[in-house]
């Protein structure tokens, strides 16, 4: 069982389904200002359920309905930029809830303006995750504003973490 954040139109959900395996899809649908003015809503949730995929619409602020340690992964591609960096931390608390020991978080060609990254990379190792791939690499013109920004890249494995109360917590 997996976890697409911020899936769009579920292209991940889809691509997993072909090999057996389920992917909840996080979306939100979001509103296009049109070239001339117009205002029109572009229905992620409902693609993502016109193509026979499990849609999920839970806000950053809210938790995941999905039971402590279930996951197996967690796929996010959304552009950092777009979000603060106390929900990011929401968020990873989150995923780290629902990940499973031995779980894999992977995050795909997230971008983030280049003195943010830190920050962000910050929250993420607050968690202990063992990095079994990590890149960083600079994309001139990628942001809102065409400025420099940094694209990371990186697979993470969720630890066992010890318990004082029970020993070893295996969730």
């Amino acid at each position: 069982l997996g976890l697409d954040a911020g899936g769009g139109t579920g292209s991940f959900a889809a691509h997993m389904a072909r090999y057996n395996v389920t992917v909840l899809t996080t979306a939100v649908n979001a509103v296009y200002d049109g070239v001339e003015g117009r205002v029109q809503p572009i229905p992620f949730l409902e693609t993502i359920a016109l193509r026979g995929l499990i849609p999920l619409h839970v806000p950053h602020s809210q938790r995941l309905p999905v039971f402590d340690g279930t996951l197996d992964v967690i796929h996010c591609a959304t552009p950092l930029q777009r979000l603060p960096l106390l929900a990011w931390e929401h968020l990873l608390f989150e995923w780290d809830r629902v990940l499973r020991v031995g779980g894999v978080l992977w995050l795909d060609s997230l971008l983030a303006p280049v003195g943010a990254l830190p920050l962000y990379v910050a929250v993420v190792e607050v968690l202990g995750y063992r990095r079994l791939h990590w890149h960083v690499l600079p994309r001139v013109g990628a942001g809102e504003g065409g400025g420099v920004q940094v694209q990371l890249d990186a697979l993470l494995e969720k630890p066992v973490r010890p318990d004082p109360k029970k020993g070893w917590l295996m969730r």
